[in-house]
C-alpha cells in the first residue's frame, strides 16, 4: 500500500512537471502607437511563451496601417529573459517585420545579456537596432528617423 502511495505521488509530480515545462511561460504586452510597435515583455519566458508572443506580433503586424514603422521593444525590469532556443522564433520574427515594412528596431533598457542577444541577433536580420536608456529617447528617435 505504500509503494503504491509512493508510485502514485511520483507520477503526479512527473506529470506536473511535464505539464509545466510544455505550458507557455512569459507575459507581454503588444499594441500600436503611431508608427510603433510596442512590445513590453515582463517576465522570463520559455520557448513555448516565446513562440505565443511570436504569434501574437505577427498578428499585430498584419493589422498594421501604415507602410513605414518601428518596432519599439520596453524592458520594463532586468529580469526578463528567454532560453537560447527561443533566439530562432525571435529572429523570424524580426525578418517578418522586415518584410512588413518595419525599419527600425528600438530597444530601451534590458539587461546586458539581453543587449548582447539582440546584437548577436541583429547580424541576421536586415534591420538596424539601437539602444536607449529612456523610452523618450527611444520614441523620438523613431519620430524623426521614420
Amino acid at each position: 500500500m505504500i509503494y503504491e502511495f509512493i508510485l502514485y505521488v511520483y507520477c503526479q509530480v512527473r506529470k506536473e512537471a511535464h505539464m509545466s515545462a510544455t505550458s507557455a511561460h512569459g507575459d507581454i504586452k503588444v499594441y500600436w502607437l503611431d508608427n510603433m510597435l510596442v512590445v513590453e515583455p515582463t517576465s522570463t519566458f520559455n520557448i513555448e511563451g516565446i513562440i505565443a508572443s511570436v504569434k501574437t506580433i505577427k498578428q499585430l503586424i498584419d493589422t498594421r496601417t501604415t507602410d513605414k514603422w518601428a518596432r519599439l521593444i520596453v524592458f520594463q525590469n532586468m529580469t526578463t529573459l528567454g532560453p537560447i532556443s527561443g533566439l530562432e522564433p525571435i529572429i523570424e520574427s524580426f525578418q517578418y517585420s522586415a518584410l512588413n515594412g518595419c525599419q527600425l528596431i528600438s530597444i530601451v533598457g534590458g539587461s546586458a545579456l539581453n543587449k548582447e542577444s539582440y546584437t548577436q541577433i541583429s547580424e541576421h536580420i536586415n534591420l538596424p537596432i539601437y539602444f536607449f536608456d529612456s523610452l523618450d529617447e527611444a520614441q523620438n528617435f523613431v519620430h524623426k528617423n521614420i
